[in-house]
């Protein structure tokens, strides 16, 4: 969130230099991470977004969210104070066991009556596993949404394959 407000106020300050006729350097996209073409083994055709309803999502947001299936199955859901979406991807490239080489501040958790892990590599990342393979949700520049992503887990886990 704290992101979010310098960005804003980054915004404004160029709107009023731009104003003032002060030529101002475009300032460059802002890039979250993404899955590698072929990272997940979501079945043809479907998408991680089908673990997730409309409605669960604006429950757990408590607003209206933005729901978008991604070109490698993985699913964006961006909440209602945010640009940046969260992500959620399932398949078996990726453990619990590899989540805890590669982030801090980690904590074991239970999910579903399945073993979950909550760590942080820039943002919020926690893992799920059952059926061999692992549910992954990511809130990429924010640790601020780690109750979020315990309660999409809780939600998506239900329909988990």
């Amino acid at each position: 969130m704290r992101f979010a407000k310098a960005a804003l106020l980054g915004s404004f300050a160029v709107i009023a230099l731009a104003c003032t006729s002060v030529t101002v350097p475009s300032i460059p996209p802002i890039n979250t991470p993404s899955i590698p073409p072929g990272a997940s083994t979501v079945p043809v055709g479907q998408t991680a977004c089908r673990l997730v309803t409309q409605d669960e999502m604006n429950t757990v947001f408590g607003g209206t969210v933005t729901i978008e299936p991604g070109e490698t199955g993985d699913c964006t859901i961006t909440p209602p104070d945010s640009f940046i979406p969260l992500v959620m991807r399932y398949g078996t490239s990726e453990t619990i066991a590899t989540g805890k080489l590669i982030t801090s501040n980690g904590q074991d958790l239970t999910i579903g009556g399945s073993p979950a892990y909550y760590g942080e590599f820039a943002g919020g990342i926690l893992y799920v596993e059952k059926g061999g393979q692992t549910l992954v949700l990511q809130a990429p520049l924010s640790t601020e949404l780690k109750d979020k992503l315990i309660a999409v887990a809780n939600v998506a886990i239900t329909r988990f394959p």
